[in-house]
């Protein structure tokens, strides 16, 4: 996934936690106020409803863990993709420097040596599987 795939994933992650999130405060508001009426009358709610209510807030925050699992998931991944964009560019001006700085024949005699390295890798690695 790319960054921006990653960082939409991530808002609409937040968005259904900001949902859930107000979904659990309004079954928290019921139950208190069923709670408050059975403190003040002495009549309780429908146990029905007392069921459904506590099902439903204990579904809720099940589905918020879930997202939250998830959302650590996308911000591990969101740094591991950022760190490998930000050693690329580092790495992209790391070799424009030595360009600049080097004489130009020490630069292509380390260029052509690290071409042959990277070939040999590549071939050597042909047919494994790679690693993850």
């Amino acid at each position: 996934m790319t960054v921006e795939e990653l960082q939409a994933e991530k808002r609409s992650i937040m968005d259904e936690m900001e949902s859930l999130n107000e979904t659990s405060a309004s079954i928290k508001d019921q139950l208190a106020a069923a709670k408050t009426i059975q403190v003040q009358t002495g009549q309780y709610a429908d146990p029905d409803w007392w069921r459904r209510a506590n099902f439903a807030l204990r579904a809720t925050g099940r589905s918020l863990q879930g997202l939250q699992n998830r959302l650590g998931d996308v911000n591990r991944e969101l740094r591991a993709l950022t760190a490998k964009e930000h050693n690329a560019n580092l790495e992209r001006r790391f070799i424009a420097t030595a360009r600049q700085m080097l004489p130009s024949e020490l630069y292509e005699k380390i260029w052509s040596a690290a071409r042959l390295e990277h070939e040999l890798d590549c071939s050597t690695s042909k047919g494994r599987p790679e690693a993850a």
